[in-house]
């Protein structure tokens, strides 16, 4: 079996480390685990996950795609599990991922929302995404895209953009197997999203800011859709070249 390793980014996320603890404890064989702490003042607190000692940190960059590029890299063999850090995996999850991954490039899970009962319409929210999957394979970055480490760098990893870095990897993927090449598949088991912007925000308004971002960025690009949508300057990478080399070297 490959080895699997499960890539995550975070920025002062208090679920990350209860989340990582599930997932490591819910896969029927040892994974290993990397993660890419984007905060250079908050270190994460690693003492629940003493017992792990397949456990990785390094430093992160702005933006989560550059974040998941440099944990991707970081990995040598085997398969990488791109997960949220808000996000719990179904038991046996490294059997899915690695069964999948026979037959396709590259495999993702069904979405859910964790307590979906507590927010007005989550049960929606999970049909439309399904339908969305069904119909168009096209899943969101919290449903854990998985891949082996060579055809994450043949592709070239995620874009080196501030937002919506998730969607162009997936887009070439389900083109790749619209074009009859091994290419994504949606699996069945549910990979359990935090319900907190849902809960704060309420269905309506994130459903509408969701497709407010969409037609953003298709419009004015990664770069102004990001600033419209957090309300700050993206800071990019323009000028800190040598310190992401630095960090993947």
């Amino acid at each position: 079996n490959p080895p699997i390793t499960l890539v995550t980014s975070t920025y002062n996320d208090p679920t990350l480390i209860p989340n990582l603890l599930s997932n490591l404890s819910s896969s029927s064989t040892p994974v290993s685990a990397l993660i890419v702490n984007a905060s250079k003042t908050s270190p994460i607190k690693t003492s629940p996950l003493k017992r792990y000692s397949t456990l990785k940190i390094i430093p992160g960059v702005n933006g989560r795609g550059q974040c998941y590029n440099l944990g991707g890299y970081d990995v040598s063999e085997g398969v990488v599990s791109f997960v949220h850090a808000d996000t719990v995996l179904p038991g046996d999850w490294d059997v899915k991922v690695r069964e999948g991954l026979e037959k396709f490039t590259a495999v993702a899970f069904t979405f859910g929302m964790k307590d979906k009962w507590m927010v007005g319409g989550g049960v929606w929210v999970e049909m439309c995404v399904f339908l969305r999957c069904l119909f168009f394979n096209l899943p969101y970055g919290d449903q854990t895209l998985s891949l082996g480490v060579e055809e994450f760098r043949f592709l070239g990893g995620f874009p080196d953009q501030c937002i919506m870095e998730d969607y162009v990897l997936v887009d070439l993927l389900r083109h790749r197997s619209a074009l009859g090449f091994r290419g994504l598949k949606v699996l069945r088991e549910k990979s359990y999203c935090d319900n907190r912007r849902w809960k704060v925000h309420g269905v309506r308004k994130v459903a509408s800011t969701n497709r407010k971002v969409v037609k953003c960025y298709e419009e004015i690009g990664a770069k102004g859709c990001f600033e419209m949508y957090y309300g700050t300057k993206w800071e990019g990478v323009e000028g800190r070249e040598s310190e992401i080399t630095k960090l993947l070297e």
